[in-house]
């Protein structure tokens, strides 16, 4: 692997977690661990290139993170690079709302003078997420017969969006998407809500108040399109939901 820099997007640990599953199969059989071994996490490359501005892209990156939200991915399917590498992915479903993040995010950098290869421009990207790299071109069928048993999709949240250089794989900064509804708050609320007096509280909170709630309250808000309040659901606790 040559060296270089990548913007990549994480996902939430549950999501992560279900890749990391892949990993570990795929290292225990000895089909691939360079991913393993490069101390990378799941993800999605958003950009990469072997020159950089470190401090122009943390500018922007952490600009763009704060107008976004934590973006809904489901990973779908399965697939190889037509490449040396032999690197086999998890595919996003490429929604909407991917396929805009990603545009919106070049658009950003495009402004800034940042130069972007065809590989990432926003008409050639192919969005992936890495589980083997370097497969033995004997063990590629083995290795798919394993993904397969995987069960797809997955699905969860990018949160976070980070610069890091590579190989070993090095974050050399990261920012939580939508990280500016909490920095420009002038009280936070970190409630747990419980029944029919719950979904009145959140309604009577203040517009900008950050609530922790379960998923059934947030379901009842979203259903009478509520804006009296700023719903922050918790993805990484679900052990509080």
């Amino acid at each position: 692997m040559s060296q270089g820099y990548a913007i990549e997007l994480y996902f939430d640990p549950a999501l992560e977690n279900q890749v990391l599953k892949a990993w570990n199969v795929l290292a225990r059989r000895q089909i691939s661990t360079q991913l393993i071994e490069i101390e990378s996490r799941p993800h999605i490359t958003l950009f990469s290139s072997p020159f950089i501005d470190i401090a122009k892209l943390e500018s922007i990156l952490r600009n763009f993170a704060s107008k976004q939200e934590p973006l809904a991915v489901s990973l779908s399917s399965i697939g190889s690079l037509p490449n040396d590498n032999n690197v086999l992915f998890l595919a996003p479903t490429p929604s909407i709302s991917l396929l805009q993040f990603h545009s919106q995010l070049c658009d950003a950098m495009k402004k800034e003078g940042v130069e972007i290869g065809e590989e990432h421009r926003p008409d050639t990207w192919i969005p992936y997420c890495p589980v083997a790299e370097e497969v033995p071109r004997t063990r590629m069928a083995e290795a798919f017969t394993v993904l397969r048993d995987l069960k797809l999709p997955v699905s969860g949240y990018a949160m976070d969006i980070s610069l890091v250089e590579y190989p070993p794989v090095r974050e050399l900064f990261s920012f939580t998407l939508g990280s500016y509804q909490i920095n420009e708050l002038n009280e936070i609320a970190n409630i747990i809500f419980k029944g029919e007096n719950a979904v009145k509280n959140v309604l009577r909170k203040p517009k900008g108040a950050v609530v922790l709630i379960s998923t059934s309250v947030l379901n009842y808000i979203l259903t009478r399109k509520s804006e009296d309040c700023t719903v922050l659901l918790l993805l990484d606790c679900p052990e509080l939901l």
